[in-house]
């Protein structure tokens, strides 16, 4: 999630340690940029970004005693999604989904104390909270995906059961629809 964005020049930049990512060194640097904006971010190499050049900056934590901090990148690097591949973040997406889908048969079934939702239809609920993962991915970003919205909908069906009296999955994927249709309208 962003705080702020811009574009501005480097006025200063100064290295300031170093840390391990999982593939490389990275190098802290603090930049001070032409509209006021101080940010720090790291960087594979010391110096990638020089005085004078044209900047997009993205301020992703603000902290009191050291400052912002972010990306510095020269203009159009940045890429959606930010630090993470898609593919692994449809995995986690996936596994949310399977757990989302588990937790409804359990609950549709508890609430009739038997068999409502058998086991096979939990792959049924989670092909409805999956969606289209990578469509949502791509089209609004991972912070503001719509498996959120599949996932609110189906678990809120789900709580609905003694109220709407589910006889199958249909009736349940149908309600959490109608559900999901509503929250993102």
């Amino acid at each position: 999630m962003s705080l702020k964005k811009g574009t501005s020049k480097v006025v200063s930049v100064e290295t300031s340690g170093t840390w391990e990512s999982k593939n490389s060194t990275m190098i802290n640097h603090n930049y001070v940029l032409e509209d006021g904006q101080k940010i720090q971010a790291s960087h594979k190499s010391e110096k990638p970004i020089g005085i004078g050049e044209e900047v997009e900056y993205e301020v992703k934590r603000q902290h009191e005693t050291h400052g912002d901090s972010g990306s510095v990148k020269k203009p159009g690097d940045f890429k959606p999604g930010g630090g993470r591949t898609i593919m692994q973040k449809m995995t986690d997406t996936e596994r949310m989904c399977r757990s989302n889908a588990i937790s409804a048969y359990a609950t549709v079934n508890n609430v009739y104390n038997q068999e409502i939702i058998t086991k096979g239809d939990i792959a049924t609920i989670e092909k409805f909270t999956t969606g289209d993962i990578t469509g949502d991915i791509e089209k609004f970003g991972p912070e503001a995906s719509l498996h959120t919205s599949r996932l609110s909908a189906m678990n809120l069906a789900a709580l609905m059961t003694t109220i709407e009296g589910y006889k199958n999955v249909d009736e349940l994927i149908d309600k959490a629809n109608k559900l999901y249709q509503y929250i993102t309208k």
